[in-house]
């Protein structure tokens, strides 16, 4: 059978043909497929994988990350999460723990040579509840070399896109990106960050504002920067 999906789990049953009669059938038994050298666009994962890590992605560090639709005990503001992402069902987060090493989540290999100028978006919820704030470090493979392209160790106004614009970058293959969680204060257990919604995309010609701030606030005035 050569037209099969990568990456994909298939039942299979069997039986035995006696000549003129046939035995009972056996099964289902299961394989899955491999995973493709590279996705193709459009591409995006939403973690809607019933509560397990999704195919080809790949995990590793101190703890696992976890798929839920709830929790941990401070993912968001003590386990109350605001705002929405795009799937609003399961995400990925890391249990802070204080001391364990830092956690890294990989996404599969994605071909983005179709994108004029390309650009890596994700959901982001962090929340510290006044202790320190938790660091997610975000790297891509350019088909050489692992990029940091964003460290992110402050609060969010409830789940936040993040919009990064690769531009700067050179590729010479297909793009991944990872995402590693560590403890910027060491005794804290605060601060679960939690992500969703990570996609590779052509960057909007007339992106919208950003890191909008409003000051000078009277009675009847206000100016924003």
């Amino acid at each position: 059978i050569n037209t099969l999906a990568a990456a994909t789990s298939y039942d299979y049953y069997v039986r035995a043909d006696c000549g003129g009669s046939t035995s009972p059938w056996s099964g289902p038994y299961t394989f899955t497929t491999s995973c493709p050298a590279s996705y193709s666009l459009p591409w995006s994962e939403g973690f809607e994988n019933a509560g397990t890590i999704p195919n080809c992605w790949s995990m590793s560090g101190g703890e696992n990350w976890l798929f839920n639709t709830s929790g941990p005990n401070h993912v968001g503001n003590a386990g109350s999460i605001t705002g929405s992402t795009v799937t609003n069902s399961y995400y990925a987060v890391v249990d802070a723990s204080g001391s364990d090493p830092a956690a890294t989540l990989t996404s599969p290999f994605v071909d983005i040579s179709s994108l004029t100028t390309p650009q890596l978006s994700f959901y982001e919820i962090s929340d510290n509840e006044g202790f320190a704030n938790s660091t997610l470090d975000v790297e891509v493979w350019d088909g050489a070399a692992w990029n940091n392209v964003g460290t992110f160790n402050t609060n969010t106004n409830g789940w936040e896109e993040k919009e990064i614009v690769l531009s700067a970058l050179t590729f010479t293959g297909p793009a991944a990106v990872r995402f590693i969680f560590s403890e910027t204060v060491s005794s804290d257990f605060y601060d679960d960050i939690a992500i969703d919604d990570v996609t590779f995309e052509e960057a909007p010609t007339c992106p919208k504002p950003t890191n909008l701030m409003a000051g000078s606030i009277t009675t009847s005035s206000v100016s924003f920067c």
